[in-house]
């Protein structure tokens, strides 16, 4: 531009300006939110222009002083087209400037140009992949430590991985031979079984998406982790989605779901991993794979308290037992580190967070069940804590900082604007009373919602990152059909 701005600014002048970066996946389209801080309800700017000088974005307009202002805002590194003209716009209290993309961020030319990234420390285009956990893990000698505290957790290096099949695993096993465990389909279970014994949780840990699974001797626990496996060697157990239950051997019918069959609660504590896989890694619980049976306790670190995991115990309301249903503690990667210093270089879960391991994982549901509602409940108390809606089934790229008006300087918090992908969403809570829930499970009924069950802490962990990223979206965007805007890290 070759105008310049007053000598002499006035303080409105030089107000904060929040910006945020957005595009969708697979739209050759880049949109700019620009708007003052703190928000206000409208904007009052008129002779509006901007011109692209990478690798800034230059945004001149006169405010109500008739004053000339001028913002910096930095540009993501995109291929820009360079034929197309910028489009911009003044909308009720924010500025929108969309430009034109050769390539949406998605293409599979960015993929390559992550790879080179993060060779130079830089991997926000890096999707979290479970299979590179596990060959980087199988690689050496693991031993695991606190993020909050750097305790050391293991009390000796975890020398063997084994990646954790999918929850559904057995339900897909037995649609090939039939769930009756009298007819074909005890092929089925002979296969399952077979397959369970070939490993042992003594010897070899679990790895799925969001979770290590550790056999409970091989940690340091505080003196309160008291729970002591249960056995029943008496009884002969057959498995069905959501229950385990007891086969009685003089009858000539066996099939799930017939009066001789009872719900049972799943107790073992032989050698191998079972309940272990049955159960699942314990950071989200699908509405499939909830047991009445299975109460969840958070796992906590035995320095600082801090909570790293969970593991299952029985819940058996007809005597005062709590004790553990296997030996399986599910420690979560967003809490723990395999090395020194926490999240450096070295350490195989430095990336994962509560909010990215959430977002991948209801992403993931969502291609599933093709719903885009889901109920978060509260693990413990079974009682509903947010509602949310993704806003698409496939991730959004976003980049948000701040920046002063008629500075040479961008002088933002100094980032880099680098696009990232995140989980847009709209959300609200849940509230605490009985009409609230009502209301939600209405709400689930009519949409047809899912729900999935979580950890208290890991839930305010979700509500915090929620209410923390509204501050990115102005407030005319910023709500929907009483519910707010916002996003969450993949």
């Amino acid at each position: 531009m070759s105008s310049s701005p007053s000598q002499n600014p006035s303080p409105k002048s030089q107000q904060q300006w929040r910006f945020t970066w957005e595009t969708l996946a697979h739209i050759s389209t880049l949109r700019l939110y620009l708007f003052p801080t703190p928000s206000r309800p409208s904007l009052s700017i008129s002779n509006l222009t901007a011109s692209l000088n990478p690798p800034l974005l230059v945004v001149s307009f006169a405010n109500e002083n008739s004053e000339e202002v001028f913002v910096r805002v930095p540009v993501p590194k995109v291929l820009i087209d360079p034929e197309s003209e910028l489009e911009w716009a003044v909308k009720s209290d924010y500025v929108e400037i969309k430009l034109n993309l050769m390539l949406p961020v998605d293409h599979p030319v960015f993929a390559d140009l992550g790879e080179d990234d993060s060779l130079n420390g830089d991997e926000g285009f890096l999707p979290l992949n479970q299979n590179d956990d596990l060959k980087e893990l199988s690689s050496k000698d693991v031993d695991l430590y606190c993020k909050s505290c750097s305790a050391k957790l293991t009390k000796e290096p975890l020398r063997k991985f084994t990646q954790m099949p999918s929850e559904n695993w057995r339900e897909a096993a037995e649609n090939w031979f039939g769930n009756c465990c009298c007819s074909f389909g005890a092929s089925g279970e002979i296969l399952i079984n077979n397959y369970l014994k070939s490993f042992d949780l003594s010897q070899t840990s679990l790895l799925n998406f969001s979770s290590v699974i550790v056999n409970k001797d091989t940690l340091f626990h505080s003196s309160s982790d008291k729970q002591t496996l249960l056995f029943n060697p008496q009884n002969k157990y057959t498995h069905t989605n959501n229950i385990v239950t007891q086969c009685n051997d003089n009858t000539d019918h066996c099939c799930h779901g017939e009066k001789n069959a009872h719900e049972k609660t799943i107790i073992s504590n032989d050698g191998n991993i079972n309940n272990n896989i049955y159960l699942g890694g314990g950071f989200m619980i699908s509405e499939n794979n909830i047991s009445k049976d299975v109460n969840w306790v958070e796992f906590c670190c035995y320095k600082c308290f801090a909570p790293i995991g969970a593991y299952p115990c029985n819940n058996n309301t007809n005597s005062n037992d709590f004790n553990m249903i296997d030996g399986g503690i599910r420690l979560f990667k967003c809490y723990i580190s395999t090395s020194l210093p926490v999240g450096g270089p070295n350490d195989i879960f430095r990336r994962y967070k509560v909010q990215n391991l959430f977002s991948n994982l209801l992403l993931e549901m969502a291609e599933d069940e093709i719903s885009f509602r889901t109920v978060v409940r509260d693990l413990k108390s079974r009682k509903p804590t947010l509602k949310i809606i993704l806003l698409s089934s496939s991730k959004t790229w976003s980049f948000s900082d701040s920046c002063f008006a008629n500075r040479a300087d961008v002088n933002g918090s100094g980032r880099e604007a680098e696009l990232r992908p995140v989980m847009k969403v709209l959300f609200a809570d849940c509230g605490d009373d009985d009409d609230d829930a009502r209301l939600v499970e209405s709400w689930k009924k009519k949409y047809g919602a899912e729900e999935v069950y979580m950890h208290m802490s890991q839930i305010e962990e979700l509500k915090e990152c929620l209410n923390f990223n509204l501050g990115n979206i102005p407030l005319s965007c910023a709500s929907l059909q009483r519910m707010n805007v916002s996003w969450m890290e993949c």
